[in-house]
């Protein structure tokens, strides 16, 4: 049955049993679409489904999409969402989109890697493994730069931003948790690394993080595809600098650094 269908089981059942020619439907968007009466067969009906967010195509919110490391559930691909999920502090106070620059600013922001012509182009195919990058306001859900940069320090509880419902933007303490669990810092990050997709130094792949080198963009211009990936922590050093955990190709630490707000990185959601 084609999405949007307004019709009555009852209404629709007697006229397949009439003998007119066509009967119509009428959709949602306004338009009506006619049928033959002598092509139906059968009518079957289902609830209608809640519409998947179009910026959300792999489904985030699926079961099959998160995996457990220790106690904690992580997502096994990176976000790539640009539209805030129903229950996020940024959708509750009115926000529900979050805009592409081509410039480095604190307002918050994410970077489409794979408009052609920029730097550091991606494809499709990449893309859909890769996901997006967002500066630390756009991340954390945050409406605008003077809020963004008001967060100077931890935040307390938990932050969800553009996570899906149901979880949030790891913390510093989160980030050391995980690779407690994948044995030190030392280890956690060729555990980390899928065994494919970098150009050098990869990793186990053996645990379902799944992380690729998404790079990481300033502005419009993304650098070092295939070579590093960093996520965002929900906690903050300062007003302009937050915190993140750092992958690159040469080593098998996973690094805990911090950066300019304003700087684009990929971002990892965890189950509340």
């Amino acid at each position: 049955m084609k999405k949007g269908l307004l019709f009555v089981a009852v209404l629709m059942t007697a006229m397949c049993a009439m003998t007119q020619e066509k009967f119509y439907v009428y959709m949602n968007d306004g338009s009506t679409k006619e049928y033959a009466v002598a092509d139906c067969d059968s009518i079957s009906f289902t609830e209608p489904k809640v519409p998947i967010r179009p910026e959300c195509q792999t489904a985030l919110d699926a079961e099959d999409n998160w995996v457990t490391i220790g106690s904690q559930q992580w997502l096994n691909v990176n976000a790539r969402c640009i539209e805030y999920d129903t229950e996020s502090e940024a959708y509750v106070a009115g926000i529900t989109t979050i805009s592409t620059s081509s410039s480095s600013t604190y307002s918050p922001y994410y970077t489409d890697p794979t408009t052609a012509g920029r730097p550091g182009y991606m494809s499709e195919e990449q893309f859909g493994k890769l996901g997006l990058l967002y500066n630390w306001a756009a991340a954390m859900g945050y409406k605008d730069a003077g809020e963004a940069q008001g967060q100077a320090g931890a935040y307390t509880g938990n932050r969800q931003g553009i996570c899906p419902n149901g979880s949030h933007i790891p913390s510093a303490s989160e980030w050391n948790a995980l690779a407690t669990a994948l044995g030190g810092t030392s280890n956690a990050c060729k555990k980390m690394k899928t065994s494919t997709g970098w150009k050098s130094g990869k990793g186990e792949g053996d645990n379902g993080f799944a992380s690729l080198p998404a790079g990481y963009a300033v502005g419009s211009a993304v650098n070092l595809v295939g070579s590093e990936t960093s996520y965002w922590s929900s906690d903050a050093s300062s007003g302009n600098d937050a915190h993140y955990r750092y992958l690159e190709c040469s080593s098998s630490n996973l690094s805990s650094c911090k950066t300019v707000k304003k700087y684009a990185r990929s971002v990892r959601c965890i189950k509340d």
